[in-house]
């Protein structure tokens, strides 16, 4: 009934339902609504003088004042009010061997004495078989569907530090009309990430089709049922941003996706052959290498025919399709957090720690994240943002810490490569400096004391004169020594050989009391 409060998702999927020209039956069944509800919100949507899909993008506090007015009431039959929400369970009984109508009627009316005689139960159980249980032959008309699933077996990529094999999925989707096919690879196959890949899917497909359909993944529906499944809030609320209608196939009816199945299996061995010898070590570089593989897919040409995938999705399908809004969906989360003296926040169900300037500690601050990105408010200001890691191992920014931290994190976590590219930003020859300090000893982390010290002089006499003071060192030597550097700065003999001076470089720093060679006395023995 039209007074029986249905929330305002599932409303607005109705409208948007109504909008693309489903049946009634249809509607029905993916919503778990009476055909007379449905009738009246249709009616109700009617008299307000606005298009179903207008109404289908208004506000729940605009939908609900125009269709769910207080105090409206409307009688209906009772004896179907208690026949209705039994039906399914009917009509599943009824397909188990030696069942008879005549049986399950007589169960149901020792549970409802008013209900029913036999002629209208059997009329009931009838339209309603009808209605749901139609024969599926899996016609699809262009650019009308898209088929979701995950495909093949897992893949696996190495942890860059321990090499240890981490499993990713591929979720695909395709077209069934023409067989244009996408796949994208995930860590993981939770909510987040699913509903992540299935946007990246539409960017590929750079259209959105008028139907989504998969099988009963827990992603996808909430609660599995054989013709009257109830769908996640995450899947309606996707469906709803991108103007989809979500549908999910029948339980134990593999007919309603088995030529799509057939294809996802083909699809996913098409691209597991040219990866099985490669080895990655992240699913961002396994998605770009994958994605020329997935465009070969596409463009091959039909067995015995002149056209490809591409070329009739392209034709035929995507003048059909409707255009993807201005912003994908993003399922964002938030949290308020009082910062810790470790000046960092813990984010998402993985706890991955992320680091905010260490002035922030003991403030309250506001966490704003999704699968791409993290973002740290405090005092209505922005003092933080990241990428969302999924690895053990901490964001920390070295702006963020206090100078001390920034002193020992140096020391603790100096490796030739960070050095190397630090002194690349002051200049080329001061990393040729530094790469000469790494090199003159058996073991580089001799040298990073050296290389710290160096790369300090910075800091104290400027990047610009260090660069210098490299580059002259480089013209006259082959190797450079820390004294080098240290006695043209302190003796300002850089600024010199730039006025012009020339210069003659030395380890040795100038020093009175060094004796030369006429203080001594040539012995011949």
């Amino acid at each position: 009934m039209a007074n029986s409060k249905i929330t305002m998702l599932k409303l607005k999927t109705l409208m948007q339902y109504l909008a693309a020209g489903r049946p009634y039956e249809h509607i029905c069944k993916q919503l778990s609504m009476g055909k007379s509800t449905l009738s009246d919100y249709r009616q109700r949507a009617i008299a307000t003088g606005q298009s179903f899909k207008a109404l289908s993008q208004l506000s729940d506090a605009e939908l609900k004042a125009l269709l769910q007015p207080p105090g409206d009431k409307k009688e209906k039959d009772p004896r179907f009010l208690d026949l209705e929400p039994l039906l399914p369970g009917i009509v599943n009984e009824l397909e188990e061997p030696h069942t008879t109508m005549e049986y399950l009627w007589e169960q149901y009316i020792k549970d409802h004495p008013n209900g029913y005689k036999l002629t209208q139960y059997k009329k009931y159980i009838g339209e309603y078989r009808k209605a749901h249980n139609l024969a599926y032959m899996n016609h699809y008309r262009p650019g009308e569907e898209m088929q979701v699933d995950f495909a093949g077996d897992v893949y696996y990529i190495l942890d860059p530090i321990t090499e240890k094999a981490v499993e990713v999925y591929m979720l695909c989707a395709i077209m069934p009309y023409s067989g244009f096919g996408f796949g994208y690879w995930m860590t993981s196959t939770d909510m987040e990430h699913t509903f992540h890949g299935l946007s990246k899917c539409l960017t590929y497909l750079d259209s959105a089709p008028l139907i989504a359909k998969s099988d009963n993944m827990r992603q996808w529906v909430q609660k599995a049922d054989r013709y009257v499944p109830t769908f996640t809030e995450t899947c309606l609320q996707w469906g709803l941003h991108y103007g989809i209608c979500m549908e999910a196939t029948r339980v134990k009816k593999p007919r309603d996706k088995g030529p799509v199945e057939g294809l996802v299996d083909k699809f996913y061995d098409y691209v597991y052959q040219r990866l099985k010898k490669k080895v990655f070590y992240d699913v961002d570089t396994l998605n770009t290498y994958t994605l020329p593989i997935i465009d070969e897919f596409n463009s091959k040409l039909f067995t015995g025919h002149t056209r490809s995938r591409k070329e009739i999705y392209e034709s035929e399908e995507r003048p059909c399709m409707m255009p993807l809004p201005d912003t994908h969906y993003r399922i964002r989360y938030r949290k308020e957090v009082t910062i810790g003296p470790n000046y960092h926040v813990k984010v998402g169900s993985e706890q991955h720690l992320y680091s905010v300037p260490y002035t922030c500690v003991s403030k309250k601050a506001i966490v704003l994240w999704d699968l791409e990105e993290i973002e740290i408010y405090v005092d209505n200001e922005r003092v933080a943002v990241h990428k969302r890691d999924f690895s053990n191992k901490p964001t920390t920014l070295e702006c963020h810490m206090p100078e001390n931290h920034r002193a020992y994190h140096r020391s603790r976590d100096c490796d030739a490569k960070s050095l190397l590219d630090r002194a690349f930003l002051v200049g080329p020859e001061t990393r040729w400096a530094v790469d000469r300090l790494l090199s003159s000893r058996i073991f580089p982390q001799q040298s990073y004391g050296n290389c710290n010290s160096l790369l300090a002089m910075g800091m104290r006499y400027g990047e610009e004169r260090l660069e210098t003071t490299c580059r002259m060192i480089h013209q006259q030597c082959e190797t450079v020594t820390l004294a080098m550097v240290k006695n043209i700065l302190q003796n300002n003999l850089d600024l010199a050989h730039q006025a012009g001076t020339s210069m003659v470089v030395s380890s040795t720093p100038s020093n009175d009391k060094v004796r030369g060679s006429n203080q001594y006395t040539t012995v011949t023995l």
